[in-house]
């Protein structure tokens, strides 16, 4: 059997998260002004085994991997004798810092700024870097730990659909809503990127207080609130929510750079949940 560290906490883990992000150059503009991408991250943990996972699989699609078969998957690979009756999903929100923000909100069309560009690009390198590090955080303490979207199991179907979602983890983590545009919605808004971590640690899930999946988005809770279709170049969004298709395909024949973000940024809930 493997040893684990019982004393492991929310608290540690969100420190460990905290530092990389303050401490880490991959989260550093080298290449443009060697300020900061993503600001003091948020931290949250869902209940690997909490049946809205298993629904996920109506809401997704078949495909989709549930935290409990990307753990056992990848237990069968490492040959891993430890229990896996207690599962976790560590979540992150990354904000994007205000500078960059400030540089998107002042564009109406493509191509997005050049803050943001870059700040995408590099953004979720460090993402990754981020992703590492906490599967490492656990392994140094006899877990076992996985992040799906860098995983060899992590499977993408079509051009739209991919197995895991790092949405729908901090949703199932009580971090964030969904938007018009389908962002999530988190305390610190929609302009940020999110990443996750199953591990099989015992750890208290950070409760869902929302009554609904749109709560946190204006148009849908408080009334007309169209900010994102009109900011949204490609006229991809829409009171049906957003057609990914219409959104890429434009992104593809226009962008010529690193994401858009117009829906992001210049609207209510970019760094915040607007009331």
């Amino acid at each position: 059997m493997t040893e684990t560290d019982s004393t492991i906490s929310l608290g540690d883990i969100t420190t460990f998260i905290e530092k990389i992000v303050s401490k880490s150059s991959l989260n550093l503009l080298n290449t443009i002004d060697g300020g900061l991408i993503f600001d003091v991250p948020l931290v949250g943990v869902a209940d690997g085994q909490d049946p809205l996972f298993t629904e996920y699989k109506q809401v997704i699609g078949d495909f989709y991997l549930t935290p409990v078969e990307a753990l056992q998957k990848m237990a069968e690979v490492e040959r891993y004798c430890g229990n896996l009756e207690a599962i976790a999903v560590v979540c992150w929100a990354l904000p994007f810092a205000t500078h960059i923000r400030a540089s998107n909100a002042m564009k109406n069309d493509l191509p997005a700024s050049s803050l943001w560009s870059c700040a995408q690009e590099f953004g979720e390198k460090f993402n990754n870097h981020l992703r590492l590090r906490v599967i490492e955080f656990f392994k140094n303490r006899g877990y076992l730990a996985i992040a799906p979207m860098r995983s060899p199991f992590y499977v993408r179907f079509g051009r739209y659909s991919t197995n895991w979602s790092e949405r729908h983890a901090l949703y199932a983590a009580g971090m964030g809503t969904f938007g018009l545009s389908r962002w999530l919605i988190t305390e610190r808004g929609v302009a940020m990127r999110c990443g996750s971590v199953v591990v099989n640690a015992q750890l208290t899930p950070t409760p869902r207080r929302y009554a609904s999946h749109t709560e946190n988005c204006l148009y849908y809770s408080a009334g007309p609130c169209n900010k994102c279709i009109d900011r949204c170049p490609a006229e991809a969004i829409t009171v049906d929510g957003l057609n990914k298709a219409k959104c890429r395909e434009f992104l593809d024949l226009h962008a010529k750079v690193e994401g858009c973000g117009l829906c992001q940024t210049s609207v209510p809930c970019e760094s915040t949940i607007p009331r």
